[in-house]
């Protein structure tokens, strides 16, 4: 067939055209659609979720890193602060987290103090708010109280403020001592608040990460928070994994150690110790101890004139020689034992007492000798 004769249809054609037109009234039916190629998995896995209300800043290993980080200066802040407070003081990470400036500030409940503490050589500063119950607490013991919580209806003054310096001092020298692995940094209070609108460290919007720690002085908690804008951790953001953390606390160079050894001898050398002269013991059976009564006399196991142990702890550590300074009684420090073995000791026992260079040498021991009896009896139980 010719191209021309092709191009003229038939009327079978026309027919079967018209017939395919839908009749009046009638809906026209959809021409199937062309099938789509499904999209790939990668082009599925190609965005994430992201809520501009609460930006993530940090990986999971970036806030394992610093939970470890400051879980370490939890256990250096209660060993300060023991031998600052002389009281037994407890601290716990109990919580970290991250999110917007202003989630951070909706959780500061005060009353509180607020230290604005730059970390050189990071720009930026961070928040060291110190709870009011936690405040009176140490102030309290500071002023030689036992250390309780009150019923705080008044802003702190300047001369508590005063006080608690020294404290904030040692919680940041902790946290110093704890970011030596990732960074030397050196803590410096800027500015000490008492109104929370008052702490502005950057938008509300800003990325934030805080830590709450939970800090026991005696019987009484509270509570210890930082606020670390993301803005002042990004420089170190790299070193903030658990592998470099650890790294770093064991490449430590030697210099570092020594540092380190000579603060926590610093933080012990102020813990009181007692010092218990036992001037002799006696065995005897529950019929005797039941028949003592006023006047009778006890017979020792040491001789009048035998040096007596000095226990510091439950441990033997002095030999000494019993005797009095002025209208009290008091101990000569006659020899020392060694730590190899309780029973080692240097001296024969009739060397004169330990100088005082020595005693603040091995670590300013300071006690009172117990006594509660009369110079050794003679006679027995009548």
């Amino acid at each position: 067939m010719a191209l021309g004769e092709r191009e003229i249809l038939s009327q079978e054609e026309i027919d079967a055209l018209l017939a395919m037109l839908p009749a009046e009234g009638e809906a026209v039916e959809a021409a199937p659609a062309a099938p789509t190629q499904a999209p790939s998995t990668p082009a599925q896995d190609n965005y994430r979720r992201y809520d501009f209300r609460r930006p993530d800043k940090f990986s999971k290993e970036q806030m394992r890193a610093l939970r470890m980080m400051h879980e370490n200066m939890a256990r250096r802040m209660a060993i300060s602060l023991s031998a600052y407070l002389r009281t037994a003081v407890d601290a716990n990470l109990a919580d970290i987290d991250q999110g917007t400036y202003a989630a951070f500030l909706s959780q500061m409940v005060g009353p509180a103090i607020y230290n604005i503490v730059s970390l050189k050589p990071l720009q930026g500063q961070m928040v060291l708010e110190i709870g009011a119950t936690l405040a009176d607490v140490i102030i309290d013991r500071l002023l030689g109280g036992p250390g309780r919580a009150w019923e705080r209806h008044r802003e702190f003054t300047d001369l508590e403020l005063s006080l608690l310096e020294g404290v904030v001092l040692r919680m940041l020298n902790s946290l110093s001592e704890a970011w030596a692995a990732v960074l030397s940094v050196t803590p410096q209070v800027e500015e000490t608040l008492l109104n929370l609108y008052f702490v502005q460290l950057g938008l509300l919007t800003d990325a934030t990460v805080w830590i709450v720690f939970e800090v026991r002085v005696g019987q009484v908690s509270g509570h210890l928070r930082l606020g670390l804008p993301y803005s002042l951790l990004k420089p170190v953001s790299a070193k903030l994994s658990p592998q470099a953390w650890i790294a770093g606390v064991e490449a430590a160079p030697s210099g570092e150690r020594v540092v380190d050894l000579r603060n926590i001898i610093t933080h012990l050398l102020d813990v009181p110790v007692e010092l218990v002269a036992v001037l002799g013991e006696v065995k005897m059976t529950l019929e005797h101890l039941n028949a003592l009564k006023v006047g009778d006399l006890v017979p020792l196991d040491a001789a009048a004139h035998q040096d007596i142990p000095v226990l510091v702890g439950s441990k033997r550590r002095f030999l000494a020689r019993p005797g009095t300074r002025g209208n009290r009684l008091a101990i000569e420090i006659t020899a020392i034992q060694t730590d190899k073995a309780d029973g080692a000791v240097e001296g024969d026992g009739q060397q004169p007492a330990v100088k005082a260079e020595d005693a603040a040498h091995m670590g300013h021991l300071q006690g009172e000798a117990r006594s509660n009896g009369q110079e050794p009896a003679t006679q027995s139980v009548a």
